[in-house]
């Protein structure tokens, strides 16, 4: 989570417009199992 909040800090972040960030470590990303 730090790492995005570095991240917005910085002039990179200028380019993102219109987006929702999820920080979940993952979790959103992981395989359903059975």
């Amino acid at each position: 989570m730090a790492g995005l909040a570095i991240w917005l800090a910085s002039e990179s972040a200028g380019y993102m417009t219109g987006q929702a960030l999820v920080v979940d470590g993952g979790n959103s990303i992981a395989e359903e199992r059975s």
